[in-house]
């Protein structure tokens, strides 16, 4: 009986002991994805930023005539002006 009651105990202890190990790895989990999400939000308005500049410069060094607006230029390059925040209707970035 006594064997019993320490075995009891020490599986008590170590379920305590895995739960609390569970608990940070779920808690490493939760900040990699946030790090993750947050890490690509940044990175995806560099992109942004950078492509919106190329866009402005590859129109500036143009030698068509006339010029074409920046939403042909887009559309020619089969990019979809949201995806670079470019508003058709002001003919500008947002």
């Amino acid at each position: 009986m006594e064997y019993l009651q320490r075995e009891k105990k020490h599986l008590k202890h170590m379920l305590r002991t895995t739960e609390e190990r569970l608990q940070k790895l779920r808690s490493v989990k939760r900040h990699r994805t946030k790090a993750s999400i947050d890490e690509l939000a940044a990175l995806a308005g560099k992109w942004r930023s950078v492509a919106q500049s190329v866009s402005e410069q590859l129109l500036e060094s143009s030698n068509l005539h006339p010029r074409p607006s920046l939403h042909d230029l887009l559309t020619a390059l089969h990019i979809d002006p949201s995806l670079v925040h470019y508003c058709v209707v002001h003919e500008n970035f947002y």
